[in-house]
């Protein structure tokens, strides 16, 4: 024993005769290392439980809910002695009232679900988006005892998200806009344009002093660059 480090449960029981004259003591150690670390490890865990801001509670695969943790009554409003005992589908919307029997038989398969995008209820009946990841927990036999769910509220993210996407398609359609606008204007002013430089040209052939042809060429070519700028916006 002096070589190994660990817990261990003594137990000193008199060593008697047959006449029942304590002759001397037994000294039994019961090696309880593995147990003391399991029950370190359960509390750690249960500290984890109790102090993260997600919602950690475990459901029968029947559905019924058994255990319900502080983050759990912050996001869905239940407290636990409200929550404890009740159906899951308090939580579900009633489009979704499938989803959560579908998650307990994918469990019961052995999967683990992670990133579980979906829709929850509130016990004020207030919709919010929620993140799950659903685990199961097996009994002695390896069968299903218990779903382990941790829930993570995403309704910012997805309210984000929402924005860009309603965002971006006001920017797709003013773009559109914008592109029909521009269309319209280089096709409406291309013939006027056209005008005005076929009378250019036609002054310009007639007799002018040096001055007045220049003026001439200078508006033919003018016209000319803004016919090209014209073209490009189509």
């Amino acid at each position: 024993l002096a070589d190994r480090e660990g817990w261990y449960l003594m137990r000193i029981s008199p060593y008697r005769t047959e006449d029942s004259v304590i002759q001397g003591v037994v000294i039994t150690f019961i090696d309880v290392t593995e147990l003391e670390r399991s029950r370190a490890q359960a509390a750690q865990f249960a500290a984890i439980v109790k102090s993260t801001s997600d919602a950690v509670f475990t459901k029968t695969p029947e559905g019924v809910i058994t255990s319900w943790n502080g983050g759990a009554e912050r996001i869905y409003g239940w407290s636990p002695a409200e929550a404890i005992g009740q159906k899951v589908t308090i939580l579900t919307p009633p489009e979704l009232q499938h989803q959560p029997w579908e998650v307990i038989e994918r469990v019961r398969r052995r999967e683990v679900i992670v990133g579980l995008e979906t829709t929850r209820v509130r016990k004020d009946g207030t919709r919010i988006d929620v993140s799950l990841t659903c685990s199961p927990i097996l009994d002695a036999h390896d069968q299903l005892a218990l779903v382990s769910v941790i829930g993570r509220d995403i309704s910012e993210r997805k309210g984000v998200e929402r924005e860009l996407r309603r965002a971006n398609g006001a920017l797709r359609y003013s773009n559109e806009e914008l592109q029909h606008l521009t269309y319209a204007a280089s096709h409406d002013l291309q013939e006027p344009l056209r005008m005005t430089a076929n009378y250019a040209q036609l002054l310009a052939k007639t007799t002018l002093d040096g001055r007045s042809r220049e003026f001439v060429e200078q508006m033919v070519a003018g016209t000319r660059r803004l016919d090209d700028l014209l073209r490009a916006l189509k």
